[in-house]
Parts: C-alpha cells; sequence; structure tokens
C-alpha cells in the first residue's frame, strides 16, 4: 500500500509506502511515474522497508528524493526508479527547504 506522494514536477511524480504492521519487510513499497500518474512503475530497487514520508529535494544536481520510515531513510537520484538505503536510523518526518543566491526562501538577510 502506498501512503505518501512527492512531486517533481507536474510530469515526474513518486510515492512510497508499505506494510505498517510489518515494516522491515521489503515488497511493494514504491513506484514512480513519468507521465502526470496515467501509469506507474514499481520502482527496480525499492526502499528498505515502510516508508512514511518522502521530499524531493530539487537540482542537486538533479531532483533527489528522500525516504524514511521506521527502519531508515533511502535516497533516489533518479525520481524513485531505484534506491539506496542511508541507514537504519528511526525517522518520523523530513522534508526540504529552497534555497536561492538570495537565501532561503529568497530573502535578503
Amino acid at each position: 500500500m502506498f501512503s505518501r506522494i512527492a512531486v517533481v514536477d507536474a510530469d515526474r511524480l513518486a510515492i512510497v509506502g508499505g506494510d505498517y504492521d510489518h515494516p522491515q519487510m521489503v515488497k511493494r513499497n514504491s513506484a514512480y511515474t513519468d507521465d502526470g500518474g496515467r501509469t506507474w512503475k514499481e520502482s527496480s530497487h525499492r526502499p528498505a522497508g515502510y516508508r512514511w514520508c518522502i521530499a524531493i529535494v530539487p537540482d542537486i544536481p538533479s531532483p533527489t528524493a528522500f525516504a524514511v520510515g521506521p527502519t531508515g531513510m533511502d535516497y533516489s537520484i533518479d525520481r524513485g526508479k531505484s534506491w539506496d538505503q542511508i541507514n537504519e536510523v528511526d525517522a518520523n518526518t523530513i522534508g526540504s527547504l529552497m534555497l536561492t543566491t538570495a537565501g532561503p526562501l529568497g530573502g535578503t538577510d
């Protein structure tokens, strides 16, 4: 079951989820689309267990997705097509902050 979605742009999205009752199980827990959600493809290498949050960090040098859950954190540099585990730290949430040359959120300070 998928529970979270992240938007790279209007056409590219990634979703994560899994089995909340069995968070260590690595099964169909991630997918991606390149056509705005008309069709979805299962990730070739999945996150390592249940993931309840996903965030996109844009342009580092390409959009990178990060997913977190009770059995660790994973990242994807190909918009969710494949995932690699970062660690096994229990994490509840993740987010991203857009930075510009003027500073966080475009501020001047």
